[in-house]
């Protein structure tokens, strides 16, 4: 019995691992610490955008267009990366939730800068984590890299977000 609890240990701690990119008290590339008040106000996502603030009002919407707007920025939230509904992920719970950012599938989400068109795709993405829900708030973290068509790329990093449903 001991050898098949050490046994079970060890493959938990590995799975465990596996399924978390980074450094111990980091989820899906960012850190897995529900953001606080002092970091990001309720109804608001911020980051870094290319080096300078940035902070907007913010929602999130579900279904099968689920999104998290922060006023000109659009992160499509509709499944995790197992490619579970990220919809009845949030409303049992089960946080943390990890979404990648990239080119829209399955198991993928996808952001858009609305004004100059820029975008993830599959060279150019991201992630954003939920980590949490406060009434009809979710709050998470996010980083994400977009280009548009002329090849110019912007970042989006150490992002935050306490935002309520619309």
């Amino acid at each position: 019995m001991r050898i098949f609890q050490a046994s079970l240990f060890a493959l938990m701690s590995v799975l465990s691992l596996a399924a978390c990119d980074g450094a111990p008290g980091d989820f899906c590339g960012a850190s897995d610490v529900v953001p606080t008040a002092d970091e990001v106000g309720e109804g608001r996502g911020t980051a870094t955008h290319d080096g300078a603030a940035f902070e907007s009002e913010g929602s999130w919407g579900a279904g099968p267009s689920a999104s998290i707007d922060l006023g000109v920025l659009s992160m499509t939230i509709v499944n995790d990366e197992t490619g579970a509904q990220t919809e009845d992920l949030i409303s049992r719970g089960a946080f943390p939730i990890c979404i990648l950012l990239g080119e829209r599938s399955e198991d993928t989400g996808a952001a858009n800068y609305i004004q100059g068109g820029f975008v993830t795709d599959n060279d150019t993405g991201g992630m954003l984590s939920i980590l949490g829900i406060e009434g009809s708030n979710i709050l998470g973290r996010f980083n994400v890299d977009l280009e548009n068509g002329s090849g110019e790329t912007m970042t989006f990093e150490d992002g935050v977000f306490n935002v309520p449903q619309r």
